[in-house]
């Protein structure tokens, strides 16, 4: 015997989830989308606008000039040594400018050695006999007390993780003198910030004119108002109030909403931007659909939505459209897709006051 139909429309609920995983594999997939041809449009335009109108590849040949002529360019692999060796060659090219800003910050004629021996090896600025080493380096000493203006004497070791600490030493001090190279050369300055500020524009641009396309562009063009992978997975999104499909404005804020701390992060570009402002927005906006009731993501919360089945339940934009597909839903002669809405609470569709 078949199950009786629901003939009032009060006992059919159109704002039922999706499936989770369908509306979560949607998310994801676009987020991905982003990503990839987001990277795909910044190398094409940074390459075939930027460069050609900014001399970006120039300015880039130059700063690897500039780095090479001080002997940066050691790759992540190099020795302790070889670390030690461009850093003493670095600091007495520019001794001068060391000197005179190490005096100007503490008020002390120091040598450059000096210096050196208390920035580098971190042997003490003070040393005495309970305190003129480390693990590493110590200062070296005759009738006359601590030699503090000749380079500190290494420490013998013959173990792996002394050796690991010591080329750990000498590589953070290298990474450092990149951002030394920027104060005392002015000409390295100029095009490093060039460098920056062009890649920061370009991907700016990439990412808001991809985001435009995928999130705003595309879903206002679409009969159901959804993105590349929400129509792939049959998720759309209705008010939880009306069960009617969101207006356009909700199209337009909701993803600028959610997507603007992210796109921030990429612009800003460096790993404590990148987890703050891009990662955790995210995966913040995933975990709360887990706990929340219907299942609902924090901007569908805000936005009062709800995501639905379009296998499921039928997509209307206004009360009287709902009401004509609910009745065609009611002539159906497929038990199972009855089942479904059988089993649904109900809706008020009753106007709005």
């Amino acid at each position: 015997m078949k199950k009786e139909k629901k003939s009032d429309i009060k006992d059919i609920n159109f704002t039922d989830r999706a499936p989770i995983r369908n509306h979560l594999l949607a998310y994801l997939l676009d987020i991905l989308l982003l990503l990839v041809t987001t990277i795909g449009i910044y190398f094409l335009s940074l390459y075939s606008v930027t460069n050609p109108l900014f001399d970006f590849n120039d300015k880039k040949m130059r700063i690897k000039e500039i780095e090479n002529q001080y002997s940066l360019n050691l790759s992540n692999n190099a020795s302790w040594d070889e670390y030690e060796q461009v850093i003493k060659d670095f600091y007495l090219t520019f001794e001068e400018k060391i000197v005179t800003e190490n005096k100007n910050r503490t008020g002390d004629d120091a040598s450059i050695i000096y210096i050196y021996n208390v920035t580098v090896l971190q042997l003490p600025s003070k040393p005495t006999d309970a305190n003129y080493k480390t693990n590493y380096y110590q200062y070296k000493k005759d009738e006359s007390g601590f030699l503090v203006d000749e380079w500190g004497e290494r420490i013998e070791g013959d173990t792996t993780f002394y050796y690991n600490n010591l080329r750990s030493l000498f590589q953070s001090e290298y990474k450092h003198l990149f951002n030394y190279l920027k104060a005392y050369n002015s000409e390295y300055l100029n095009l490093t910030n060039d460098i920056y500020n062009q890649q920061n524009i370009t991907r700016l641009v990439a990412i808001s004119v991809n985001f435009l396309i995928l999130f705003i562009i595309i879903p206002l063009t679409n009969k159901n108002k959804q993105t590349i992978f929400d129509r792939i997975f049959h998720v759309a999104r209705v008010n939880k109030k009306d069960s009617l499909l969101i207006k356009n404005y909700k199209v337009i804020f909701k993803p600028i909403t959610l997507y603007l701390l992210p796109i921030i992060g990429v612009f800003l570009m460096n790993q404590y931007s990148f987890v703050i402002l891009t990662i955790a927005p995210l995966f913040i906006n995933i975990l709360i659909s887990f706990f929340s009731k219907n299942n609902q993501e924090l901007v569908e919360m805000i936005f009062k939505e709800v995501a639905v089945d379009t296998k499921v339940f039928p997509i209307a934009k206004a009360k009287e459209e709902l009401s004509l597909l609910v009745g065609q839903i009611e002539n159906t002669q497929d038990d199972e897709y009855i089942e479904k809405l059988s089993n649904a609470d109900p809706i008020n569709l009753k106007n709005d006051k």
